[in-house]
């Protein structure tokens, strides 16, 4: 069982993280970006996916979609990603 110092150190805690999360969501927001919790390995290999089948398109419209970056921000990710930068 926990004594009242670890519970107030866990309320505390969880004040701070609370904080935290309020901080990044508004962060976030006022730059435009979405989080995507399928995590970033499978956006990566995804993206890498589109580029060996000759779609770079859509591998730019998913890094767009995915990160919020602009459009030539986005073109040259892509194609950093194809000369293996």
């Amino acid at each position: 069982m926990l004594g009242t110092d670890e519970k107030r150190q866990i309320e505390s805690l969880s004040k701070s993280v609370s904080a935290l999360e309020k901080k990044v969501d508004m962060i976030m927001n006022h730059l435009n970006l979405k989080y995507n919790d399928r995590g970033s390995a499978s956006f990566e290999y995804e993206v890498r996916d589109l580029i060996r089948r000759g779609d770079k398109i859509e591998a730019i419209k998913r890094y767009r979609e995915q990160t919020g970056v602009g459009l030539k921000e986005a073109k040259d990710a892509i194609e950093n990603m194809e000369r293996g930068v």
